[in-house]
């Protein structure tokens, strides 16, 4: 399992690493897929904290500009 670069980690950082890697060990949990199953975990959430109101409204205020045409009123009644 990766900690990062030696000249990043600290060695107490490295070792504790180690011992919450064999922690999970002898719980039958593999450290690495257990860190990308929190990995994945805290994406889906902060992803589920944007609406779809809050994305269109960015994306509009972002792109409206470059229309040729005034078209977020009636886009934006018509999605949310």
């Amino acid at each position: 399992m990766g900690l990062g670069a030696a000249s990043d980690v600290r060695l107490e950082a490295a070792r504790e690493a180690a011992r919450a890697g064999r922690a999970l060990i002898a719980k039958g949990i593999d450290p690495i897929e257990h860190r990308t199953d929190q990995r994945v975990a805290a994406k889906v959430e902060a992803a589920g904290s944007v609406t779809f109101r809050d994305y269109a409204e960015g994306y509009i205020a972002r792109f409206e500009k470059s229309w040729e045409e005034p078209q977020a009123p009636p886009a934006m009644d018509e999605l949310v």
